[in-house]
Parts: C-alpha cells; sequence; structure tokens
C-alpha cells in the first residue's frame, strides 16, 4: 500500500493509520504515468466530476479516447487497484501542477515537485483533515488537492509547503 502508519515493539504491529485511499488506473503503468495517479486522486474526490475539468493539466495529458477507456476502468474498479502511496500522492500533485505526465524512471516526476518546491518562496501550508476508520486515523488529502487546483485556477504561485512535513 504505501502510505501506513504501524505501531510496532519487538512482538506485534497494529496498523494505526493510512493516508487516503485511491485507484490507480492501470496498476502498475501509473508508476510511469503520474497523469493515471492525478486522475485517481481526482476521479477519487469528484467522480465523474473530474472529467469535467477540461482546463486541468493533468486531464489535458490523456487523449479523448484514453479517457474513455480509463474512465470506464475507474468507475467498474478494473485494472485501477486501491493505493495509499504517498509517492503516488506526489506523483498525482507532479501532475496536476504541469510538472511531469510521463516519467522515464520511478521517483521522476516526485523529484521535479521536490525541486520545483525548493526553488518557491514558502507561504502558507495546505491543509489536510484527519479522520478515523475504525481504529485507524486517515489522513485525507483532499483539502491539499482542493487548494493547489484553488492556486492553478486563480494564477497563485504554488505554495509547495507541506507544513510539518516539510
Amino acid at each position: 500500500m504505501g502510505g501506513e502508519f504501524l505501531l510496532a515493539d519487538r512482538k506485534s504491529f497494529v496498523r494505526a493509520g493510512c493516508f487516503r485511499p485511491f485507484r490507480l488506473p492501470g496498476g502498475e503503468t501509473a508508476i510511469k504515468e503520474p497523469r493515471r495517479s492525478g486522475l485517481g486522486v481526482l476521479f477519487e474526490m469528484l467522480g465523474d466530476e473530474a472529467f469535467a475539468m477540461t482546463d486541468c493539466r493533468t486531464l489535458g495529458a490523456f487523449s479523448a479516447k484514453e479517457l474513455k477507456v480509463i474512465g470506464s476502468m475507474l468507475r467498474k474498479s478494473v485494472n485501477a487497484p486501491i493505493t495509499t502511496s504517498v509517492g503516488r500522492l506526489f506523483d498525482a500533485v507532479a501532475s496536476l501542477v504541469g510538472i511531469k505526465q510521463v516519467s522515464t524512471f520511478e521517483g521522476q516526476a516526485a523529484m521535479g515537485l521536490e525541486f520545483a518546491w525548493k526553488t518557491r518562496i514558502r507561504f502558507q501550508p495546505y491543509g489536510f483533515e484527519l479522520t478515523t476508520s475504525g481504529p485507524a486515523v486517515v489522513v485525507d488529502w483532499a483539502p491539499m488537492i482542493r487548494g493547489v487546483l484553488d492556486d492553478l485556477r486563480t494564477g497563485v504561485g504554488l505554495r509547495f509547503d507541506f507544513g510539518p512535513f516539510s
């Protein structure tokens, strides 16, 4: 999964939390195509409304035919495994802001995002929410993604400050 929080001692462990899950359309293909992670995040947040975001850089990285196929994958949960991976979340943000849509090696999009973050003036951090799911805490990244999308829409320079995680 990837974005899990475990409490452990020498004898056992328990899952204490995770990042909000989302689907990876195309499974392992998303590792080299951050645009797929971006679309998976948008679909998790917005459902079919995600496909109406015609000004979104992530959607613009797909052909109409690709969007039709990937939309079907997400709606039917076919070849779209669930992930909580923080690496795929960084890939999604890199896609949304237009840093990288297709990578030549794993981690390239996240590295580009890190480089962009280090070259920006830091303002207020993007938010997140903590919820519970049974005994586990879930870090909901949706407020961060909404902040990124709002900044893109208004033309404000992205904040690239992930609060206590930076």
